[in-house]
């Protein structure tokens, strides 16, 4: 069963998480540059709340998943929803950094 857990976590879904992590987090430093806002202790937050809050959820429902494979779906879904959220994320903090992205896009984004 550990080895199992384990492919969750070193799988292409994983690697996926971290690139996208990586990213939001190196355009929303470079963001708060340009704006003059950056602060360290606004990285603790990030690590505290998206990585924490989509990982821990991501990975017990992959422990579910372990243990009754008809919730397979649901881990898919979860998976789908947090990549689309950091897009999400990496996109409007590209339009800060002068990115030309339409407004009617921004705005499906969530800003």
């Amino acid at each position: 069963m550990l080895e199992q857990f384990l492919s969750l976590v070193d799988s292409t879904k994983g690697v996926t998480f971290l690139i996208l992590f990586i990213v939001d987090l190196l355009a929303g430093v470079v963001v708060s540059f340009k704006e003059g806002t950056f602060a360290f202790n606004k990285l603790a937050n990030f690590l505290n709340t998206d990585v924490l809050f989509y990982l821990a959820g991501y990975y017990m429902i992959g422990v579910l998943v372990l243990a009754e494979p008809a919730w397979e779906p649901v881990l898919l879904a979860s998976f789908v929803l947090i990549v689309t959220s950091l897009g999400a994320s990496i996109g409007l903090k590209l339009k800060k950094l002068g990115l030309p992205i339409p407004d009617q896009v921004t705005k499906i984004l969530g800003s």
